[in-house]
């Protein structure tokens, strides 16, 4: 309980930032008025340090969402894809650490969510495709597809940045 109670000190501490009550210097980053003498940052440069630290955290949830699936449904799913080639290849590689695993179930969402190419190029069975779990597939094609998303807002957040001159 000691964590919750410092994460609730931490978001008030960024809303009285956001607020302008509070004024914190960090390696050359001045949100407020500071007595380094520093460059006060406008309110829309600090609006975009907290939408990039939102983005960040809906990354962090997405990619805990697949790491989810990738260690406790993965069994399931090399069950129901037993037939395809993406599944025979990950099995010999798999292990217990977070990145084999993370690129084991980008693969197969990738397989997943871009089916019919797959059947076509012959990395995923048919038969596995249609007996495979419909609400698992729900959950690796909306977390697959949300990732894909948010890379391509990470992408251009950087790109936003970089000519805002950070």
């Amino acid at each position: 309980m000691e964590w919750l109670a410092q994460l609730c000190l931490l978001v008030q501490l960024l809303c009285m930032v956001a607020c302008g009550d509070v004024y914190i210097c960090l390696d050359g980053i001045c949100l407020g008025s500071c007595t380094y003498g520093e460059e006060v940052r406008s309110q829309s440069e600090v609006i975009f340090l907290f939408a990039g630290l939102g983005l960040m955290l809906f990354v962090f949830l997405t990619l805990v969402v697949l790491l989810y699936v990738a260690y406790f449904r993965m069994s399931e799913m090399l069950r129901h894809l037993s037939n395809s080639p993406v599944a025979m290849v990950r099995r010999d590689v798999m292990g217990w650490d977070p990145i084999v695993r993370y690129f084991a179930i980008v693969r197969i969402a990738a397989v997943l969510v871009f089916s019919r190419k797959s059947l076509e190029n012959g990395e995923l069975d048919l038969q596995d495709y249609l007996s495979f779990p419909v609400s698992l597939m729900k959950i690796i094609k909306l977390s697959f597809g949300v990732m894909l998303i948010l890379s391509v807002i990470v992408m251009g957040y950087v790109l936003v940045g970089r000519y805002m001159g950070g």
